[in-house]
């Protein structure tokens, strides 16, 4: 099945395996003028066929992001919010991001493109940090003292930030005991800030921390 999603000009080709692999192809128009030129169009065309061809049972979207224009209307970069609680717990969820309205219209107000994902996978994160545009994480799950879990109640591997790169300088862990997983079982790059918890919390201390004086949305940039 192949979906279509058409935003602006930047053309970004994303193949979501349903196997573990993901493929990526980019192709980015830079042009003072408002549509691609025939020759661009052609030669995203002539590459959609060939991955296409090569993969062809993989789900394939295609955003048109937006280059510079989506830089300039967004200077802070990206900030994803990854709901992983699960569905036994929707309701936990639904209460979570009621309440994060606020915290997403402030930070969107502070040139952050803020998105939310109430059913955030390990698949999820990782797309979040592999992205060259993302400035800031936080991710709300389960936890224990040797890791934090997805939506699937998967544990999150250990090597999970091996891809995350300098502008990406923040993630925030809402799980219980997250400040001590993180510390003992996962690798996080020297450059970015975290924050977490080291015993038990819950969302609403989660969103009190957001809208407290602890916080700051541009720690560690």
């Amino acid at each position: 099945m192949k979906t279509l999603k058409l935003l602006l000009l930047k053309l970004i080709l994303l193949t979501t395996c349903l196997s573990t692999s993901t493929f990526a192809l980019e192709q980015i128009v830079e042009k003072d003028t408002r549509f691609p030129s025939d020759f661009q169009i052609q030669e995203f065309k002539d590459k959609l066929d060939k991955i296409s061809s090569d993969f062809p049972e993989e789900m394939i979207q295609v955003d048109f992001t937006g280059g510079s224009k989506v830089k300039s209307a967004y200077p802070a970069g990206d900030l994803y919010i990854l709901l992983g609680i699960g569905k036994k717990d929707e309701e936990m969820t639904k209460t979570e991001y009621t309440k994060l309205w606020r915290v997403m219209n402030y930070l969107n107000t502070k040139g952050f493109r803020v998105m939310m994902n109430v059913m955030a996978k390990i698949k999820h994160l990782e797309a979040a940090i592999d992205s060259t545009e993302t400035s800031l994480i936080m991710f709300s799950g389960h936890g224990n003292k040797t890791g934090f879990y997805d939506y699937d109640g998967k544990r999150v591997p250990s090597d999970i930030f091996k891809n995350a790169h300098e502008d990406l300088y923040q993630f925030v862990l809402s799980s219980c005991h997250g400040r001590i997983a993180l510390n003992a079982k996962y690798h996080i790059p020297s450059h970015m800030k975290t924050y977490a918890w080291r015993g038990l919390t819950d969302s609403s201390e989660f969103v009190d921390f957001l809208v407290s004086n602890d916080w700051s949305a541009t720690a560690g940039r």
